[in-house]
């Protein structure tokens, strides 16, 4: 058992060394969008994938990271300099990154080159689901048979 004292970056780091014990293959986990409600606009409060979160530590919408040998890498864009009119300054991709102890952050638009052979998780939403397909270039099962060659997690 860890002690409480760890920080956020030590923790997720163990989680995923105990990972990379489990499995020798690559797995890349989406966090998920805002589903709309009634219309587009208006959506539910966020929540990210639990597998997203327990390896990622953050609920950070629209993100993915990538696992591999004890590694993390996050993928995620920028927020717009005009969501800062709006929402106020959100920390940049790469302060996340370190918070989280990745060790590389990429913009969304380097996903698909980076994890076609990854392993993964189905999410709730739909547009993440359908995302996944499209970036892996395979349907998506619902475990067990999500994963690649028969592999599982």
């Amino acid at each position: 058992m860890q002690p409480f004292n760890t920080s956020l970056s030590e923790t997720l780091k163990a989680r995923r060394e105990r990972l990379s014990r489990l499995v020798d293959f690559p797995i890349a986990l989406w966090s998920g969008r805002s589903n709309a409600r009634n219309f587009p606009a208006n959506t539910y409060p966020f929540r990210a994938s639990s597998h997203f979160l327990y390896f990622g530590g953050l609920p950070l919408e629209n993100a993915v990271i990538r696992l591999e040998q004890g590694k993390l890498t996050l993928f995620m864009d920028d927020a717009s300099p005009a969501s800062a009119l709006w929402h106020g300054e959100s920390p940049t991709r790469d302060a996340i990154a370190q918070q989280i102890g990745a060790n590389a952050a990429y913009p969304l638009a380097e996903l698909a080159a980076k994890v076609s052979n990854c392993a993964t998780v189905l999410v709730q939403d739909l547009a993440t689901r359908l995302e996944q397909a499209q970036v892996l270039n395979r349907a998506i099962a619902p475990a067990p048979q999500a994963y690649p060659l028969g592999r599982s997690i």
